[in-house]
């Protein structure tokens, strides 16, 4: 919601290949407004089915799942810093890499059903 009122109120995203700053802790984060739009309904995807399932039925096999989805779309959001830090535009961003992330994240969501359904 956060990019679609940014639209709404100030025309801006472009479009969802538009790059966005996202933070600059401990390094930039840079990425187009499609991949956060992404990793926001994976999160979404996760916590809905969560609350949906039995908590204490959840497995560290979704947990471990979750974390290394978060590492990897980390590693795709800081992909590249050293070019912003060098005061330079990104030129394109790791989709491999972070629809790698991105399925972590999803497969997780899966994993803590499938626990709940057995």
């Amino acid at each position: 919601m956060f990019y679609f009122w940014l639209r709404a109120l100030i025309g801006w995203p472009a479009s969802l290949m538009t790059w966005d700053l996202l933070f600059l802790i401990p390094v930039p984060w840079s990425a187009p407004v499609l991949a956060p739009v992404m990793v926001a309904a994976s999160i979404a995807a996760f916590g809905a089915v969560t609350l949906w399932c039995d908590p204490k039925r959840s497995r560290l096999g979704s947990v471990a799942l979750l974390l290394a989805g978060f590492g990897v779309t980390y590693v795709a959001f800081v992909w590249n810093s050293g070019r912003l830090l060098a005061g330079k535009v990104p030129e394109q961003f790791p989709w491999i890499v972070f629809s790698v992330g991105v399925l972590l994240l999803l497969a997780s969501s899966g994993v803590t059903l499938k626990n709940w359904q057995n």
